[in-house]
């Protein structure tokens, strides 16, 4: 998993898969810095399905395998440390995640995993309150393995990734079903 700062161009965090272990890229030099001392690099095991996104100065992964797959994990730049948040009430593995304009919430859109199967819930977690994880009422139909998230005017945009279904009616028809 690789994902850009925007306010340091040229700049890349790399998630190596398997582990919690992060390292910092500079495009433009060529150095590389390791980021997670000791510990850290070993706190948790990503995965495929794990999704990595900026916020802010932290960096947040989504969903790690087995036990994990409820399990959100933000990285403190400054710190250099690993926090777990709270688990989500749904799985977040192999989910679309966004994090709101000011850093303040993450949004993640679906999700799986081997005891729940998928889910097209939309989960809200803010990450300056104590309110705990919000969860929609409906779902959307779900099941986007590499899909790309972004928040834009308060609403979430996902693309790409790919979907499977046992249902040959066309997604959104009453007959559909996952």
């Amino acid at each position: 998993r690789a994902v850009a700062d925007p306010k340091q161009p040229g700049q890349l965090y790399l998630l190596e898969n398997g582990s919690s272990t992060l390292w910092s890229y500079d495009c433009a030099s060529g150095r590389v810095e390791s980021l997670t001392p000791g510990a850290e690099a070993t706190r948790f095991r990503s995965s495929l399905g794990s999704r990595f996104v900026l916020c802010g100065r932290r960096l947040l992964v989504t969903g790690t395998p087995n036990q994990g797959a409820h399990s959100p994990w933000i990285f403190d730049l400054n710190a250099q440390k690993w926090s777990r948040l709270p688990d989500a009430p749904c799985a977040i593995l192999s989910s679309a995640v966004a994090v709101d304009d000011d850093d303040a919430a993450i949004c993640i859109l679906g999700g799986w995993s081997k005891m729940q199967s998928c889910h097209g819930y939309l989960q809200r977690l803010s990450l300056k309150g104590r309110d705990g994880w919000q969860v929609s009422s409906g779902q959307v139909p779900w099941r986007r393995p590499g899909a790309a998230t972004t928040l834009a005017d308060g609403r979430i945009v996902v693309g790409f990734g790919w979907m499977e279904c046992a249902s040959a009616a066309p997604v959104g028809s009453r007959d559909f079903k996952l």
